[in-house]
């Protein structure tokens, strides 16, 4: 944590409680010794860590957003304009240029 940004969202303690929260769910004594310990616990937070990275980049690409089909759309936004005069009207600007 100490790498990131002052204004990161996740603090540290709850990234200790969230990893804490993965291994505990693990069984108990899988860990050979205090390294191969301190490895998963590393191991944890850094998967959080990726994970809360991710979400905020998919937020902040539209991740919020309603998922539409083109077919849903076009049938909803193309009520009642006539296609074959708006094709016209496209062809018509394309061989001006």
């Amino acid at each position: 944590m100490r790498r990131e940004s002052p204004d990161h969202t996740l603090q540290a303690t709850a990234l200790v409680n969230e990893a804490y929260i993965r291994l505990a769910n693990q069984p108990f004594g899988q860990w050979n010794s205090r390294g191969h310990f301190y490895c998963a616990v590393a191991r944890a937070m850094q998967r959080i860590l990726v994970d809360h990275a991710r979400r905020n980049k998919a937020m902040k690409r539209g991740g919020d957003k309603l998922e539409v089909a083109l077919d849903d759309f076009l049938a909803y936004s193309l009520n009642g304009i006539d296609l074959l005069a708006l094709n016209e009207a496209l062809d018509a600007l394309t061989i001006g240029r």
